[in-house]
Protein backbone atom coordinates (compact mmCIF):
# COMPACT_ATOMS: atom_id res chain seq x y z
CA UNK A 1 0.00 0.00 0.00
CA UNK A 2 3.00 2.43 0.75
CA UNK A 3 4.61 1.75 -2.63
CA UNK A 4 1.50 2.46 -4.59
CA UNK A 5 0.82 6.21 -1.88
CA UNK A 6 4.68 6.68 -3.33
CA UNK A 7 4.30 6.14 -7.37
CA UNK A 8 0.93 8.23 -6.96
CA UNK A 9 2.75 11.23 -5.54
CA UNK A 10 5.43 11.30 -7.70
CA UNK A 11 3.08 10.98 -10.70
CA UNK A 12 1.68 14.06 -9.24
CA UNK A 13 4.80 15.71 -9.43
CA UNK A 14 5.36 15.00 -12.65
CA UNK A 15 2.22 15.94 -13.89
CA UNK A 16 2.18 19.16 -12.05
CA UNK A 17 5.95 19.71 -12.74
CA UNK A 18 6.70 19.67 -9.30
CA UNK A 19 10.39 19.41 -8.50
CA UNK A 20 12.29 17.54 -5.59
CA UNK A 21 14.87 17.96 -3.98
CA UNK A 22 17.21 16.68 -0.91
CA UNK A 23 19.14 19.21 1.41
CA UNK A 24 21.03 17.50 4.04
CA UNK A 25 22.06 20.04 7.16
CA UNK A 26 24.47 20.38 10.48
CA UNK A 27 20.72 22.10 11.64
CA UNK A 28 17.37 22.53 10.77
CA UNK A 29 16.42 24.88 8.23
CA UNK A 30 14.88 28.33 9.56
CA UNK A 31 12.24 30.32 6.76
CA UNK A 32 14.82 32.32 4.91
CA UNK A 33 17.16 29.36 4.51
CA UNK A 34 14.81 26.92 2.96
CA UNK A 35 13.27 29.63 0.75
CA UNK A 36 17.22 29.95 -0.09
CA UNK A 37 17.55 26.46 -0.97
CA UNK A 38 13.83 26.40 -3.04
CA UNK A 39 15.63 29.19 -4.89
CA UNK A 40 18.81 27.38 -6.04
CA UNK A 41 16.89 24.49 -7.00
CA UNK A 42 14.31 26.01 -9.19
CA UNK A 43 17.64 27.92 -11.08
CA UNK A 44 19.10 24.55 -11.41
CA UNK A 45 15.86 22.80 -12.94
CA UNK A 46 12.92 23.44 -14.77
CA UNK A 47 10.49 23.19 -12.12
CA UNK A 48 8.37 26.15 -11.02
CA UNK A 49 7.40 24.62 -7.68
CA UNK A 50 9.78 22.61 -5.57
CA UNK A 51 9.25 20.00 -3.25
CA UNK A 52 12.04 20.30 -0.24
CA UNK A 53 12.95 17.33 1.61
CA UNK A 54 15.36 18.47 4.47
CA UNK A 55 17.69 16.03 6.77
CA UNK A 56 19.76 16.82 9.42
CA UNK A 57 22.75 14.97 10.20
CA UNK A 58 25.03 16.58 13.10
CA UNK A 59 28.13 14.83 11.51
CA UNK A 60 28.53 17.32 8.94
CA UNK A 61 29.70 20.21 10.94
CA UNK A 62 28.53 22.70 8.39
CA UNK A 63 27.62 23.48 5.07
CA UNK A 64 24.93 21.35 3.18
CA UNK A 65 25.10 18.77 0.33
CA UNK A 66 21.76 19.22 -2.15
CA UNK A 67 20.60 16.23 -4.91
CA UNK A 68 18.55 17.90 -7.67
CA UNK A 69 17.81 14.70 -9.38
CA UNK A 70 21.09 13.16 -10.94
CA UNK A 71 23.45 16.60 -9.23
CA UNK A 72 24.88 16.86 -6.08
CA UNK A 73 25.85 19.94 -4.72
CA UNK A 74 28.26 18.99 -1.42
CA UNK A 75 29.39 22.25 -0.03
CA UNK A 76 29.34 20.53 3.26
CA UNK A 77 32.20 20.83 6.05
CA UNK A 78 32.89 17.29 6.38
CA UNK A 79 33.77 16.50 2.56
CA UNK A 80 36.33 19.84 2.64
CA UNK A 81 38.33 18.02 5.50
CA UNK A 82 38.31 14.63 4.18
CA UNK A 83 39.38 16.47 0.59
CA UNK A 84 42.06 18.05 2.51
CA UNK A 85 43.08 14.89 4.49
CA UNK A 86 43.92 12.79 1.27
CA UNK A 87 45.96 15.82 -0.43
CA UNK A 88 48.05 16.25 2.95
CA UNK A 89 48.44 12.22 2.52
CA UNK A 90 49.47 12.67 -0.65
CA UNK A 91 52.52 15.14 0.00
CA UNK A 92 55.19 15.42 -2.61
CA UNK A 93 57.62 16.43 -0.36
CA UNK A 94 57.96 13.63 1.73
CA UNK A 95 60.27 10.44 -0.15
CA UNK A 96 58.34 7.21 0.82
CA UNK A 97 60.25 4.21 1.07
Amino acid sequence: MVSIAKEFHNAYNVYKGIGKATVVTAVPLDSSLRAEFEKLVKGYSDKKQVELIEKVDPDMIGGFVLNIGDRQIDASIKSKIKTLKLKFSQNPYIKEL
